[in-house]
């Protein structure tokens, strides 16, 4: 048996953060959500934290307007801005002491004339602990594939988490691997960590792209640090541009539809092994 991997995507970097524990009766240090403008999806975080009872969020728009939402078992609130739902909160209590948070904003722009939108921009997020302790806050972005969040020229990536202690590269320009001291934002989701295994049936698959005459790596690839080493295997996924794709069959029907990304690639390369 061998196994496939994606080299990763760099559109899904800065997704996972964490807060550190909050003893009772403190607030948390704030977590700064961007949300892109032109985004025609909708965008949602996930927290995940430990806590024996209810515990409090306060969330401020970019606009610096705030709501606070007691969260506790099945609790759901919607989040109005000047008198439309722009947003809803959802929490729900998964075992005894541990605690599950839904955060989702509406798109932040829509091809349709009066449809709701909420501000772009920074979102932050503080957690008050109440009459307990919180332990180990994890936030997570939730996965957004929607073609339509890049139907605008202008919406870039998904969302993500910000923190000026993060760093994109080392004094030398290569991408980091390790998490930043201190920072609140967290490497993880950053890339198939799989991806850099040596074994002879971990095939690791990099998707190359077409540029006028010259292929070179797909801008969404990911890339080994180490300049000697290279992917088992590349393939052209996009060969008629930047993020052209390629046309496969959809679940082995007939009807054809345009795939691109280092997913893709994986899926290509397994094929043809």
């Amino acid at each position: 048996v061998s196994l496939f991997v994606p080299m990763g995507n760099h559109r899904q970097d800065k997704i996972h953060a964490t807060l550190g524990n909050v003893r009772k009766g403190e607030v948390s240090e704030e977590l700064t959500w961007f949300i892109e403008p032109h985004d025609y999806s909708t965008n949602s975080i996930e927290l995940c934290v430990g806590c024996d009872d209810e515990f409090l969020m306060t969330l401020t728009n970019p606009d610096g307007k705030s709501a606070e939402v007691v969260l506790h078992s099945n609790e759901f609130s919607t989040l109005t801005f000047f008198g439309k739902v722009i947003g809803a909160v959802s929490c729900r209590k998964i075992r005894n002491n541990q605690f599950q948070m839904r955060l989702s904003i509406a798109p932040t722009a829509s091809r349709r004339h009066g449809d709701v939108t909420a501000p772009s921009g920074r979102w932050k997020i503080k957690l008050h602990a109440l009459n307990h302790d919180l332990h180990d806050p994890q936030f997570w972005v939730l996965r957004d594939d929607a073609a339509a969040y890049l139907s605008s020229p202008l919406a870039k990536r998904q969302s993500y988490f910000m923190d000026k202690d993060y760093r994109h590269h080392d004094v030398s320009g290569n991408a980091l691997m390790g998490d930043d001291a201190g920072a609140k934002v967290k490497r993880s989701g950053s890339a198939s960590i799989m991806a850099t295994c040596q074994h002879d049936r971990m095939i690791s698959v990099a998707a190359l792209q077409k540029m006028g005459q010259n292929i070179t790596t797909a801008w969404y690839c990911g890339a080994y640090k180490d300049p000697n080493k290279s992917p088992g295997q590349h393939v052209l996924v996009d060969p008629e541009g930047i993020s052209s794709g390629r046309l496969a069959c959809a679940n082995g029907g007939r009807k054809l539809f345009s795939v691109s990304g280092t997913s893709a690639a994986a899926a290509l390369a397994a094929k043809e092994w």
